[in-house]
């Protein structure tokens, strides 16, 4: 088994995207997170990059485009022994990881190498759903969407503060926008749902890459709720998607929260697997 480690996200994709374009759906990750960096500001702020070779076939990868979680959808099917040398190589370039993200059974083995190789100890932060869209079903909502245009930005980047409140995740305002600012500049669309000119809700979508595009970001204010607009929203941002050219839509739902895995499903989203958000050097 060889690693290979690389410095620049363009070396890396090279070598690493026939893997990632083998199945959209389970790599939908590295394809919204990598390919939209490519040639930008953006593709400097990186690593660890990593892929896996036995034999000179490439048989993994392993990324990560901070601040988010290092992403292991690459390293599905590796063995135990080289997912110990994966994780031996990421410590030694990343010593001070704190979270990965993956599919379950690969985020726990990585997890159970890296506490192997350091003693400290992983929980799961957040257990994922991953959705793919079958045959769209909208429902029927009051209201019609709209894509967000710059007299949004401000009330979206509260949004936003909000719903990555809820992941756990604290920004200020300013970082709020910053973020909302990236993704628009990376190809994402953000819909909006309108109701008597009122914005009640919204979504976002990634660019269309090898003819995948994900859906997230997918925010009702609490004072809006239960009124089906989230559904409505999700609806329309699953439509534009396709329209732009998508054939694999895609999703992620927190698998605790059965109104929102019911809700996706009842609009024509169907299970692909479970992923976890695993934190690395904490106890349960």
């Amino acid at each position: 088994m060889e690693l290979r480690t690389h410095t620049d996200l363009a070396g890396f994709w090279d070598v690493a995207q026939s893997l990632y374009l083998a199945d959209p759906a389970a790599h939908t990750i590295p394809l919204a997170a990598v390919v939209p960096r490519l040639g930008t500001p953006y593709q400097d702020d990186v690593g660890p990059l990593i892929t896996v070779h036995e034999d000179g076939v490439l048989t993994g990868a392993v990324f990560r485009t901070p601040p988010y979680p290092l992403g292991l959808s690459g390293l599905s099917g590796l063995r135990t022994s080289a997912m110990r040398a994966v994780a031996a190589e990421v410590l030694a370039l990343a010593p001070d990881l704190d979270t990965i993200n993956g599919p379950v059974e690969v985020a726990e083995a990585f997890a159970n190498a890296w506490q192997e190789l350091t003693g400290r100890p992983w929980r799961l932060e957040r257990g994922e759903r991953l959705y793919r869209l079958a045959t769209l079903v909208p429902p029927d909502v009051r209201g019609t969407a709209r894509v967000l245009t710059e007299a949004d930005v401000e009330l979206v980047s509260l949004w936003r503060k909000d719903f990555s409140r809820v992941l756990g995740v604290e920004l200020d305002i300013d970082a709020a926008e910053a973020g909302l600012r990236q993704a628009l500049e990376m190809g994402t669309t953000v819909l909006l749902w309108e109701v008597d000119g009122k914005p009640v809700s919204c979504a976002q979508a990634s660019g269309v890459v090898s003819g995948m595009s994900r859906v997230s970001f997918v925010y009702t204010p609490p004072e809006q709720r239960g009124n089906g607009y989230g559904s409505a929203v999700t609806a329309a941002m699953s439509r534009w998607a396709g329209e732009a050219g998508a054939d694999c839509v895609v999703l992620f739902t927190v698998i605790d929260n059965p109104v929102s895995n019911a809700i996706y499903q009842r609009i024509g989203y169907q299970p692909v697997h479970d992923t976890a958000n695993v934190l690395l050097g904490q106890g349960n």
